[in-house]
């Protein structure tokens, strides 16, 4: 087996080699065998039999868990408003969210919003009746959302300022501070110093 797939056989032994998981544990039983056998150096049978191993690995890596999850991250939140200009307002104003898309595709429209212009997650604000009326089932509850902000005592006070509506800064029994806050149509989110 050349230098790279050997390279690539190793990682993968290496990647799976804590499991528990019984076809995984055969599996790799198999690869280390073909591994030590590359090292010695072998012929076209052998390196065809590490392929084969190689593959195997792979896919029950990745389709048993192991070393990757089925989400990467979280992308975008969906918030069903009442007044999507308004609730763009309150968030882009208090607390300065970026505007990220605004979307009209006939009679939808959507409006995408990050805390920050690199942020991974986004907020979405679908209009609530138009929602209601595509999908009568859906669920249109607010989401509990955390935010999180490196200066609790300033956020409370800026916000306060800015005619929020807030609550009291609690003290959690893990050390942390958190308060919660109301958009202007008394959707409530909270927001944690960490």
């Amino acid at each position: 087996m050349d230098g790279e797939g050997q390279i690539e056989l190793r990682q993968v032994y290496e990647t799976t080699e804590l499991t528990d998981d019984p076809e995984l544990v055969a599996g790799n039983d198999a690869l280390r065998v073909e591994l030590e056998r590359g090292e010695e150096g072998c012929g076209y049978e052998a390196q065809q039999q590490g392929a084969v191993h190689f593959l195997k690995i792979f896919i029950l890596k990745n389709y048993k868990g192991v070393g990757c999850s089925m989400f990467k991250q979280v992308g975008q939140i969906m918030v069903y408003v009442n007044n999507q200009e308004a609730v763009r307002d309150f968030w882009t104003e208090k607390f300065g969210f970026h505007v990220v898309d605004d979307v009209r595709s006939g009679e939808m429209r959507w409006i995408e919003m990050s805390p920050s212009e690199n942020a991974a997650t986004t907020i979405i604000l679908h209009d609530r009746a138009f929602v209601a009326k595509m999908n009568p089932e859906m669920n249109l509850d607010t989401p509990s959302l955390m935010f999180f902000t490196d200066n609790l005592d300033q956020l409370h006070a800026d916000l306060a300022n800015k005619q929020v509506k807030v609550g009291d800064i609690v003290a959690m029994p893990t050390g942390s501070k958190v308060f919660n806050f109301a958009d202007n149509e008394d959707n409530y989110f909270a927001v944690m110093e960490k």
